[in-house]
């Protein structure tokens, strides 16, 4: 038995995500004009703590989907397709999610959804540490950034304060919402039914990747740890999915920031995408 060390994943990752890239230039050349969007997007002073929430959870999303879209498309390219399906899930959420509370209450939205991560990190903050006390064991930093968190949800529960918002209704409206009531709500039920199951079915192991991860011989099924060739067409509707429902995400991102130049510029990449010929 032959056994395969990092150095060969690695060339062998690397090969291949030097050759597919060629072959795909026609959706890769997209990048380059997100990349300018965002530039251009993402510089302002943002802050949770403001008049307009909406405008720092619309920035960190558009920025942390477009590092998924960038290793999405390298785990597409270099032979590893079936796991750039769990980045594309979250891709996918948060523009249904962002969506929604730019449709419904980007201020209120905004805001729901912060406490919401907030409120999250708390929780898991505060059972660690109860966890290290009772064992006696050393806690380091943790008590320092559990009071830090603590701190700045203060912050942003004054400000919605101020601004005549009540901070529990904005979190279950909005942060606490499922992806089916979200989808009910925006009436694309379809959406939640086929894409949302569809791409969770990677993130919870419902076997989605079973075809892409192993092979039949002579009735015996083989599996397959290295890069994988794929067909053609399947890259090519993989990488058309990951970049359409990331310009989804940043023509939002530029709505609720109200940049309509730049929301004008990602509905005609779009519109480019849609031409793209994959079926052959």
């Amino acid at each position: 038995m032959k056994v395969y060390d990092w150095n060969w994943f690695r060339e062998r990752i690397t090969e291949f995500l030097k050759t597919n890239s060629t072959k795909h230039l026609n959706f890769l050349k997209y990048i380059e004009d997100i990349d300018s969007i965002l530039q251009e997007a993402l510089n302002q002073k943002i802050s949770p703590v403001s008049s307009r929430p909406h405008d720092y959870l619309a920035c960190i999303t558009m920025t942390r989907c477009f590092r998924l879209l960038i290793s999405g498309l390298s785990l597409i390219l270099s032979g590893f397709p079936e796991c750039a399906s769990n980045l594309d899930r979250s891709i996918w959420e948060i523009g249904i999610r962002l969506s929604y509370i730019n449709e419904k209450d980007p201020i209120g939205g905004a805001f729901g959804w912060i406490l919401s991560s907030y409120e999250s990190d708390i929780k898991m903050l505060k059972a660690e540490y109860e966890y290290r006390i009772q064992k006696n064991d050393d806690f380091g930093n943790l008590l320092t950034n559990l009071q830090s968190k603590e701190k700045e949800l203060k912050a942003i529960e004054e400000k919605m304060g101020e601004m005549n918002l009540d901070p529990t209704k904005m979190k279950n409206k909005f942060g606490s919402i499922s992806i089916g009531n979200i989808c009910d709500n925006l009436n694309i039920r379809k959406a939640y039914d086929v894409s949302y199951n569809f791409l969770s079915g990677f993130v919870h192991e419902q076997l989605k990747a079973t075809d892409d991860i192993t092979f039949k011989k002579d009735d015996r099924l083989f599996f397959s740890l290295g890069p994988n060739e794929m067909n053609l067409m399947e890259t090519k509707a993989q990488i058309f999915d990951i970049i359409q429902d990331t310009l989804i995400v940043i023509g939002t991102g530029n709505e609720l920031l109200e940049k309509n130049s730049l929301s004008k510029r990602v509905n005609e990449l779009l519109d480019d995408l849609s031409k793209q010929d994959i079926l052959n």
